[in-house]
């Protein structure tokens, strides 16, 4: 057989060449475990963990799941892990540039298998040693540009997808990009009317947009089903990008293959029975050494009070932006502290053993629960969890709680109830465990498991 490159019509091929491997980097100052070449492995399967309700699986080519509180709150369809694997090129992140550098106009598809080996690219994957970060990244050499995105959880605003295009040549870079998620469900679509009647529920979406803030709701126009009574959907999945309000924005993946074969591509207000999608469209130079990023932002159960208040916050084009990244962060730090409180931190000169055991601990927690305030009893919380085991057991001692002030130690509490006579509060306060944190597990791997997040 011929040693000869391979070429696709006159382009020569590039297979991969890259050894994969695994070490320790740091990004922006945090740590992060990486392994180089990821694509030349086999699609392997990831969680993203979160301080607070979050859920995300995601796949090593880039298809996930993701949502809130269980696979009935999900922001994309939650399949088992195959069909996630197999949903990589139209569930969750796509991205598209055209690049026009030496006077060609050139296009680029990162982490695509369209038009493999057509360029020398390097792709990394990066992940956060607490687990709550997931970074894609893609360094295309013949370009002379590296785009990644990451993943993270914000308790106040849902999924962030923070995106990054950095110029790496020696001279500007005229770049039109085509960035955003797609396949967005909108809120009340269970899990199980998915897998069963995905199509009738894509016959029921209304995918808008609000132009003077880019603010995107996904619903459904109806409630589907057979009777004859009127089914009003009240909620919405919600999705905003950073970027300023006057660039093209899309609600659906329609325009998509237009912007691949070089067309222009016309901003999207309201597209009904289609799956729902969120796109920008923007066209930026790029000076040597520049780096661009914005932020595009999914969450789901939107009433419109909510939307409202959110419509308020992206009329700020100033602070949206910084309000998710400060909320990113704070969720960070209560993963963290959540973990410290179960002894989970480990400084020693074995930096692998130290981050497995962070992770150990995390998913021990994440099993059992934690006492988020170690030995301090919440009288409030005690009273409301006796009342709605024994209602009269609690009427019957009111002054017993009046007694224990707002909070009070566990010991100090045990000793208290001791002195009543009375063996049926004695039993629900020592039955009491205030533990926060645990949830039921399963996952794609094990779709026949029903997981639910209750903090």
């Amino acid at each position: 057989m011929s040693s000869e490159a391979l070429h696709i019509a006159s382009c020569p091929t590039h297979p991969g060449e890259g050894e994969v491997r695994g070490d320790f980097v740091s990004l922006g100052g945090e740590a992060f475990y990486r392994i180089a070449h990821f694509d030349a492995m086999a699609p392997f399967f990831m969680s993203v963990v979160s301080g607070s309700d979050h859920w995300m699986f995601v796949s090593s080519n880039g298809g996930l799941s993701a949502g809130r509180r269980n696979s009935d709150r999900a922001l994309f369809p939650y399949y088992a892990v195959d069909q996630i694997h197999d949903a990589g090129d139209h569930t969750g992140p796509k991205t598209i540039v055209r690049v026009e550098r030496d006077g060609r106009r050139l296009l680029w598809e990162p982490f695509s298998p369209r038009g493999a080996g057509l360029y020398r690219t390097t792709r990394n994957l990066y992940k956060h040693v607490h687990g709550n970060v997931l970074v894609f990244e893609e360094v295309n050499e013949d370009l002379r540009l590296a785009f990644r995105y990451r993943w993270s959880p914000s308790g106040r605003f849902g999924w962030v997808r923070h995106s990054e295009l950095e110029n790496r040549g020696e001279s500007d870079a005229s770049v039109e990009v085509l960035d955003g998620i797609q396949n967005l469900l909108p809120a009340g679509v269970a899990d199980e009317f998915q897998r069963t009647f995905s199509v009738l529920g894509d016959a029921h979406k209304q995918n808008e947009l609000d132009a003077s803030t880019g603010l995107a709701t996904f619903a459904l126009s109806s409630v589907p089903g057979d009777s004859t009574e009127p089914g009003e959907s009240l909620r919405a999945t919600v999705c905003w990008s950073s970027l300023a309000s006057s660039v093209t924005r899309l609600v659906s993946s329609e325009q998509v293959d237009a912007f691949r074969r070089g067309g222009d591509v016309q901003g999207e207000t309201r597209v009904l029975g289609r799956r729902g999608a969120y796109f920008v469209v923007d066209t930026m130079t790029l000076a040597a050494g520049e780096t661009r990023d914005w932020l595009i932002v999914a969450d789901l159960g939107y009433g419109a009070s909510e939307a409202t208040k959110l419509r308020r916050l992206l009329a700020d084009e100033d602070r949206r932006k910084n309000a998710v990244l400060d909320d990113v962060a704070a969720n960070a730090q209560h993963l963290a502290r959540i973990v410290a409180g179960a002894d989970g931190m480990q400084m020693t000169g074995d930096h692998l053993g130290s981050v497995h055991h962070f992770a150990n601990v995390l998913f021990n927690v994440m099993r059992g629960g934690t006492f988020e305030s170690g030995y301090t009893i919440d009288v409030t919380d005690l009273e409301a969890y006796v009342q709605s085991f024994n209602r009269s057991a609690r009427d019957r001692h009111r002054g017993f709680f009046d007694g224990l002030g707002e909070s009070v130690e566990v010991r100090a509490l045990l000793d208290a109830v001791e002195r009543v006579d009375d063996r049926t509060l004695v039993r629900l306060v020592t039955e009491y465990l205030p533990l926060s944190f645990s949830r039921r597990h399963g996952d794609p791997s094990r779709p026949w498991n029903r997981f639910l997040i209750e903090l």
